[in-house]
């Protein structure tokens, strides 16, 4: 059965061979694709990267403005 089409702009991505050896050994046992493997994983931990940047950078021009 086909997966539904995402609606996602892929783009391409450097990463050491090791990782994306293991990355496609993951995906097969889990019946997805590299792609929504990687996604699924970094997800989660660059939105809360991303909510700590803009704390940081929110009380850096908070201090700067003291």
């Amino acid at each position: 059965m086909a997966r539904p089409k995402s609606s996602r702009n892929d783009v391409q991505v450097k990463i050491d061979a090791n990782v994306a050896q293991t990355a496609k050994i993951v995906a097969a046992y889990r019946d997805t694709t590299v792609a929504e493997l990687v996604s699924e994983i970094l997800r989660p931990i660059l939105e809360q990267m991303e909510q700590e940047e803009i704390a940081r950078r929110a009380a850096g021009t908070a201090a700067q403005g003291e």
